[in-house]
């Protein structure tokens, strides 16, 4: 019974070790870019050496890649059962809520100072160094998509679209307005004016397809 509790705290501690890494090296990414980043920048930031952290994660570009995955992740993801019912305006109200939410943690783990363009700039960065992060980052967009493309379904089923539409292209154009106010337009706002934008484009696009 020890054993099996001192196993689990050590697990504990080591995820935590982890997590602290990811979160240090993710930080120095968003502030320096991929080149401008060392293993000397993230050992001076977690007090950890050098070869702690090729223990947990083996090498440097190994260690960028699973920072990037872990937001990516955490912050971009759509769980398709989650969103599988909505319609298209209650996928645009769980859209804010969960940016709401992004916002909400890149200010607490990074700073008031770092805004959603910076997040999208970085993965971009990442993604001309790994392909496999590439071929991550174009999954999760496609299962926004195809979330949306679910949710405009279920709208012309419930009778709130107009007839004709062509619900791929559609869903594109909704995935389009995100990423335009993000990135176009997310660097010089904070999180919360980003989410009014794109609260305002996606409902004024919706204006146009619904009856």
């Amino acid at each position: 019974m020890i054993e099996q509790r001192d196993s689990g705290l050590n697990y504990l501690s080591f995820m935590k070790t982890r997590d602290l890494i990811l979160q240090k090296t993710f930080g120095l990414l968003l502030a320096k870019g991929y080149d401008g980043v060392s293993v000397s920048d993230i050992q001076q930031n977690t007090g950890m050496a050098r070869g702690l952290l090729y223990h947990y994660f083996g090498g440097q570009e190994a260690l960028f890649n699973e920072a990037a995955e872990k937001y990516l992740n955490d912050w971009f993801r759509v769980d398709k059962e989650e969103v599988r019912a909505k319609t298209v305006g209650e996928l645009i109200v769980f859209t804010l809520e969960k940016y709401n939410r992004v916002g909400q943690e890149i200010a607490d783990c990074f700073g008031q100072g770092v805004v959603l363009a910076d997040v999208e700039m970085l993965f971009f960065e990442v993604m001309r160094h790994n392909r496999e992060f590439a071929g991550h980052y174009r999954a999760i967009r496609e299962n926004r998509a195809a979330a949306w493309k679910t949710a405009l379904l279920n709208s012309f089923s419930a009778g709130e679209l107009r007839s004709g539409l062509n619900l791929a292209s559609v869903a594109r154009q909704l995935n389009h307005i995100i990423d335009g106010v993000a990135i176009d337009r997310g660097s010089g706002e904070n999180m919360p004016e980003v989410v009014y934008e794109i609260e305002k484009e996606l409902k004024g696009f919706c204006e146009l397809i619904c009856r």
